[in-house]
């Protein structure tokens, strides 16, 4: 199994599944795949033309988190609904994120 964070030398990547068009926007929790890799589980309302849902799932996490939203990317996955972010912010947002993530399992 791998964890849903990682942290490289000052961005924190986490890997995330979308589902878009939900019913309102949540933070789900942490869930696993087939193959055992965690990943942090978003819904959102927004639809997925032209990155609404990609916005609506960094505004959700940077309200969550306490974030400047500029400070969240989608680093892989633009068009897919398993997404890799990376979030700026050292390891001060890395530990707080941690934190956070551990309130949710």
């Amino acid at each position: 199994m791998t964890g849903a964070v990682s942290v490289t030398a000052d961005r924190l990547r986490l890997s995330v599944r979308v589902q878009h068009g939900a019913t309102h926007d949540e933070i789900a929790g942490i869930a696993l795949d087939d193959a055992g890799n965690a990943f942090l589980m978003v819904r959102v309302t927004r639809l997925s033309e032209g990155g609404r849902a990609n916005r609506a799932v960094i505004k959700l996490l940077a309200r969550f988190w306490r974030l400047p939203a500029p400070s969240i990317g989608v680093a892989r996955g633009q068009r897919d609904r398993p997404k890799v972010l990376e979030i700026g912010g050292g390891s001060a947002v890395a530990q707080t994120i941690r934190e956070r993530l551990g309130a949710l399992t």
